[in-house]
C-alpha cells in the first residue's frame, strides 16, 4: 500500500470522466468471503486476485477500526465493493485505470456511489441503427447484488411512457418501450430504488443488482415479502407459512411439524392431538389435495399422526388455500395445501444434522456445478422403542413402532430460459402392537419438471409425476391363529400437467393449462399369514379413472382499490374397466341380496362418466392503503373420497372411485371478509364468514364393512351437507 494525500487523489478522480470506472469495475467478476476482516485484511484480499489498487488515510482511526463480514459469490467487484462500504461512513471512488481511493462520506459526491454509475446513459443497441426501429424491446435478469440469486416481483417502471413490468421467479422481466432516450426505475420492497438512464435503439439486455436497503434502527425487524399482501391480493381464505416460521413454532418432542404449525391458523382442525391429517371448514380429512412439488401426497403423517411426513428443513413454504381455491388446482372441495421445495442454486456445501429424542435428521445442499446444478435432500429416522418399553403397559412395552423418509431434488439450470429437476420422496412407517397386530405403510413419489421462459412477461411449466401409497396389515391373535392374515391395499396415480402463465402488463396476470391424471386403486388383496391359518386367498378388483381438466384464470386490477380474481376449471372424468358392475334391484336398499345381475367391462371400457364446470371468483375492494373488503365464491368437485370408519385417518382406510353408484362431491362456497393491517404492516387482522354446501356426501349402513368388501356400495348411503363459520385472526409478521 503507497500513502498518498487522499485530497490531491481525489481531486484528479473529479476531472476524468466517470463512466470509464464502471467498466473495470464492472467487468471484474470474483468470490470474496470475508469474516470480521480489517481493512488491511480486505485491501490485501482483492489486490492479490485483482488488478486494482487502494489508497486510503492510514492514520484515520475509524478506517484502522473498520471491520466486515460477509460472503460474495461471482459478484462484480463494483457490487462487493458497494456492500462492503454501504453500512459505514465510507464511500469509495474510482480513479483509472485501476485505483479505488477510499474517503469519508462527506468526500464523495453522493451516499452511494454506485447509483451514480446507474445514472449514467446506457446504450442498448447498435449506434448506427439509430432511428430505424419504432420501439424495441428490453429484457434482462434482476439479482441480489450480495448474494446472486434472482429477485421476484421486481417493478421495473419507465418514468417517460407509464408502462412497467414485473421480474417473474428467475428474475427475469421483459418490456416494450419506445425507441429513444428514456429512464428506468427498478425497485422492490426491502431493496434500494435504482434509476437507469437508457438510449434504447434496437431490442437488449440490461441486467441489474439490486442490495437490500440499509436503515438505521433500534432493533431488527425481519419483513415478508409483501407485508400488505394479505390487504392488496384479491386471494382470499389463504395461509402461507415459510420454513423458518415453521421451525420457530414448539411441536411434540421439539420435532417442527408442518401440518401441527397449520392447525394454529383459524379454520384448521385435527380431531386430536395426534391424530393425522386436518380437517378444513367443516371438511373430513380426504377433501384436501396435498402438494409436495406438484404430486399428490395420500398420507401426511408419521406413527398414526404424531408427526409430518415432510421435513420443514428442505421446503421452501407451505401455502393453504381453504378458501378461495386457484383453478390450476382440482380434486378436493376443501383445501389445496402446496408444498414447495428448496431449488434455488447453490454455490457452497451445506450439511446440517440433528439428533432428538426419538429420531436423527440430516439434509444437505450440494453444488454439482456452482450456480448451474444443485441438490437439496434431507432424510429421517426414528428409535423410538426406547419410549414404548417404559410404560408400564404390557401390550404397549411389548410393541415397537419406526418410520423413515427421505426426500430429495435436483436442479439444472440450463441457462437462464430453461431448467429442469428431478424430484423424489419416499418414507415408510411400521408398526407391531405386542406382537398381534403389525402394519407397514408408505408413500412413494417422483416427477419431472421442464421450465422455459420465452420472456419476462411470458413462460411455460410442464410436470410429469407419480404418487403411490401402499399398506399392508397383518393380524395374528396368537400362536397358531386360524384367522391369521395379510391385507395388502393401495393407491396410484400418474399425472401430467402444462401451466402457461402470461403477464401482459403489470396490473395483469393470465394462467392457463392442461392436467390430465390416470388413478388406479386395489382396494384388497388378502392372503393366510401362516401355514395354521384357515383364510382363503381374495383379491377385490382393481378401480381405475382418467381425468382431465382445463383451466384458465384471470388476475387484474384495473383501478387501485379494485382487484378481481376470475378463474375457470373444466373437468371430465372417466371411469374405466376391467371391471365387475352389480346391478341391483331398483325396488330394494342396494345389498347383496338384491343383486340382480352382473356386467363385464373390459380393459379401458368407459363405465361411465363425469363432466363439471369449475368456477371460481373473488374480488377485493380497498377501502384505504390498510384495508380491503373481500368477497368470493367457489366450485368444486371431487371424483374420489377415503372410506373410513374412523374421525381420524387409520391406515386401513380406503380410497374409493366415483362410479355409478357412488357420486362426486360438489361444494359450493361463499365468503366475505374484511382485512386490516396495522404498525405499518407488522400486525395484520382479518375476519371472514363463509357458508359451504355440499352435495353427495356418503355415510354408512349400520354393521359397514370398509375393509375387503366386493360391493362396498351396497354399505354407502349418500347425503348433503353444510358447513358455516367465522373466522378472525390476528397475527405479527415482524418484531
Amino acid at each position: 500500500m503507497k500513502p498518498f494525500y487522499i485530497a490531491i487523489l481525489f481531486s484528479l478522480c473529479i476531472i476524468l470522466p466517470v463512466r470509464s470506472q464502471s467498466n473495470l469495475l464492472d467487468t471484474l467478476r470474483v468470490s470474496k468471503d470475508f469474516s470480521n476482516s480489517s481493512l488491511n485484511e480486505i485491501v490485501e484480499n482483492i489486490e492479490g486476485s485483482c488488478p486494482v489498487r487502494f489508497y486510503y488515510d492510514e492514520n484515520d482511526s475509524g478506517l484502522s477500526a473498520f471491520s466486515y463480514t460477509g460472503s460474495f459469490r461471482d459478484r462484480p467487484l463494483m457490487n462487493i465493493l458497494t456492500g462492503i462500504f454501504r453500512d459505514s461512513p465510507y464511500n469509495f471512488v474510482f480513479l483509472p485505470p485501476g485505483n479505488v481511493i477510499i474517503v469519508p462520506d462527506k468526500y464523495a459526491t453522493t451516499r452511494n456511489t454506485v447509483k451514480v454509475k446507474y445514472s449514467d446513459m446506457t446504450i442498448i443497441g447498435d449506434r448506427r441503427d439509430r432511428g430505424k426501429y419504432h420501439s424495441a424491446d428490453l429484457s434482462g435478469v434482476i439479482r441480489n447484488g450480495a448474494t446472486g440469486e434472482p429477485l421476484v416481483g421486481v417493478v421495473v417502471f419507465s418514468e417517460e411512457s407509464g408502462k412497467g413490468s414485473v421480474t417473474d421467479r428467475s428474475g427475469e422481466y421483459s418490456i416494450t418501450l419506445k425507441s429513444g432516450k428514456t429512464s428506468i426505475q427498478f425497485s422492490s420492497m426491502g431493496y434500494e430504488t435504482v434509476v437507469r438512464k437508457v438510449e434504447l435503439i434496437s431490442s437488449g439486455e440490461l441486467d441489474l443488482d439490486l442490495f437490500e436497503e440499509s436503515v438505521e434502527i433500534n432493533e431488527v425487524v425481519v419483513t415478508s415479502e409483501r407485508p400488505d399482501k394479505n390487504v392488496t391480493q384479491a386471494q382470499m381464505g389463504t395461509v402461507e407459512l415459510t420454513a423458518m416460521e415453521i421451525q420457530q413454532i414448539p411441536s411434540l418432542m421439539g420435532e417442527a411439524d408442518l401440518i401441527k404449525s397449520l392447525t394454529l391458523m383459524p379454520g384448521v382442525q385435527t380431531v386430536g392431538e395426534a391424530a393425522g391429517g386436518f380437517n378444513i371448514r367443516g371438511g373430513s380429512i380426504d377433501q384436501n389435495l396435498i402438494l409436495v412439488d406438484g404430486t399428490s401426497l395420500f398420507n401426511t403423517s408419521h406413527l398414526f399422526g404424531f408427526f409430518s411426513t415432510i421435513q420443514p428443513e428442505v421446503i421452501n413454504g407451505v401455502t393453504l388455500y381453504k378458501g378461495n381455491i386457484p383453478a390450476r388446482y382440482g380434486g378436493r372441495i376443501s383445501s389445496v395445501m402446496d408444498i414447495g421445495i428448496k431449488e434455488t442454486p447453490v454455490d457452497r456445501f451445506t450439511l446440517n444434522a440433528g439428533i432428538g429424542l426419538i429420531n436423527t435428521r440430516i439434509n444437505t445442499e450440494i453444488p454439482i456445478i456452482r450456480n448451474k446444478v444443485s441438490f437439496v435432500g434431507g432424510a429421517r429416522s426414528t428409535y423410538s422403542d426406547w419410549l414404548l418399553n417404559l410404560i408400564a403397559n404390557p401390550e404397549i412395552r411389548e410393541s415397537s413402532a419406526g418410520y423413515y423418509d427421505f426426500i430429495g431434488k435436483l436442479k439444472w439450470q440450463i441457462n437462464r430460459k430453461n431448467a429442469v429437476s428431478f424430484f423424489t420422496y419416499q418414507s415408510s412407517d411400521r408398526f407391531n402392537l405386542a406382537n398381534t397386530t403389525r402394519y407397514q405403510y408408505g408413500n412413494r413419489l417422483g416427477n419431472v419438471r421442464l421450465q422455459h421462459i420465452f420472456s419476462g412477461k411470458l413462460f411455460i411449466s410442464l410436470v410429469t409425476g407419480y404418487s403411490e401409497y401402499e399398506l399392508g396389515f397383518e393380524n395374528e391373535k396368537y400362536e397358531r391363529d386360524p384367522d391369521a392374515r395379510i391385507i395388502r391395499s393401495g393407491i396410484q396415480q400418474i399425472n401430467s400437467r402444462i401451466g402457461l402463465t402470461w403477464i401482459p402488463f403489470i396490473k395483469n396476470t393470465l394462467e392457463a393449462g392442461i392436467d390430465a391424471v390416470k388413478t388406479t386403486i386395489r382396494p384388497g388383496e388378502q392372503d393366510p399369514l401362516t401355514e395354521y391359518s384357515i383364510v382363503q386367498q381374495e383379491i377385490l378388483e382393481p378401480e381405475q379413472a382418467a381425468k382431465m381438466a382445463l383451466y384458465l384464470t384471470d388476475e387484474y386490477s384495473p383501478v387501485r382499490w379494485l382487484g378481481i380474481s376470475l378463474g375457470i376449471r373444466y373437468s371430465y372424468y372417466r371411469y374405466l374397466g376391467a371391471r365387475s358392475v352389480f346391478i341391483y334391484d331398483p325396488e330394494l336398499s342396494r345389498s347383496a341380496g338384491s343383486i340382480l345381475d352382473t356386467v363385464q367391462f373390459v380393459r379401458g371400457e368407459k363405465i361411465t362418466d363425469y363432466s363439471n364446470p369449475e368456477p371460481r371468483i373473488s374480488v377485493r375492494f380497498s377501502i384505504d392503503e390498510k384495508s380491503s373488503l373481500k368477497t368470493g365464491y367457489n366450485h368444486t368437485v371431487q371424483y374420489i373420497q377415503l372410506l373410513s370408519n374412523t374421525s381420524a385417518v387409520t391406515p386401513t382406510d380406503v380410497w374409493k372411485l366415483s362410479d355409478l353408484y357412488i357420486q362426486p362431491l360438489v361444494s359450493d362456497q361463499i365468503s366475505i371478509g374484511y382485512f386490516r393491517n396495522f404498525l405499518n404492516n407488522t400486525v395484520e387482522a382479518s375476519l371472514e364468514m363463509y357458508y359451504k354446501k355440499i352435495r353427495n356426501l356418503i355415510d354408512y349402513k349400520n354393521g359397514a364393512v370398509i375393509i375387503m368388501n366386493k360391493h362396498i356400495e351396497s354399505d354407502i348411503v349418500n347425503g348433503s351437507g353444510k358447513a358455516y363459520g367465522i373466522e378472525v385472526m390476528i397475527r405479527k409478521n415482524s418484531g
